[in-house]
């Protein structure tokens, strides 16, 4: 089996385009992967049309083979020049796609190939937000009634409409992120998991000042703090 062609689909979504990435052989299978980088989808697909001039005749199953082809020997990464997010994303959707071929050739899901089943459900998470402590806390609280046991919420910073900040010289808001989560651990309780997402925004010295005026919270996961 050889790769004919490898191309991309954007799905559109509230808030995103799903970026959809199809390895096409000459045995009629198509493999699917998923390569969604928020707000770069283009960047990706170009990255994905860049990536399939190395893998065209290639055998779609030599997955681990292809992986390091791609990162070692393409021209704009390599082991000189460690790839980005938006390399690395493509390269993510190109592998679950082989993965996918793999798994319809074999005639089993691909959690088969990789070991079996460990559990028989995934626990999920949703957002709570609001302009006042209040108003989170109250999101927060009916997320709960409706049966989620773990929820996410933003850091706050003081321009977040324009996005317009210095990385080195702006802590954001902490003293509102506390305001905020303090009233969404008070509606909730202790039995709901909290996490906070602040996005890349800070430097290493301001997400440990930040954490540590968290840390009475008992927080679950502490996402993408730094910049």
């Amino acid at each position: 089996m050889k790769i004919t062609d490898i191309d991309t689909l954007m799905v559109d979504s509230p808030g995103r385009k799903w970026t959809i990435v199809r390895v096409h052989t000459d045995e009629g299978l198509t493999g699917l992967g998923e390569a969604t980088y928020s707000q770069k989808e283009p960047v990706v697909c170009a990255a994905v049309e860049h990536m399939k001039t190395e893998l065209i005749g290639a055998d779609p199953s030599r997955i681990e083979w292809i992986w390091h082809h791609i990162y070692r020997r393409s021209s704009v990464s390599g082991i000189w020049r460690m790839a980005g997010p938006v390399w690395m994303s493509a390269m993510a959707g190109i592998d679950i796609a082989l993965w996918d071929i793999k798994g319809q050739v074999a005639g089993l899901p691909i959690y088969e190939l990789l070991g079996g089943a460990f559990r028989d459900r995934v626990d999920v998470y949703t957002h709570f937000g609001g302009a006042t402590p209040e108003t989170q806390a109250e999101m927060a609280l009916q997320k709960k009634e409706e049966g989620y046991f773990a929820l996410k919420g933003g850091a706050s910073w003081t321009d977040r409409a324009a996005l317009d900040w210095d990385t080195y010289l702006d802590d954001g808001d902490p003293a509102r992120t506390v305001a905020n989560f303090e009233a969404v651990r008070q509606a909730v309780g202790s039995g709901v998991k909290l996490f906070i997402d602040c996005h890349g925004r800070f430097t290493v010295a301001n997400s440990i000042r930040l954490a540590k005026r968290l840390e009475h919270l008992d927080l679950f996961a502490y996402e993408d703090p730094v910049a």
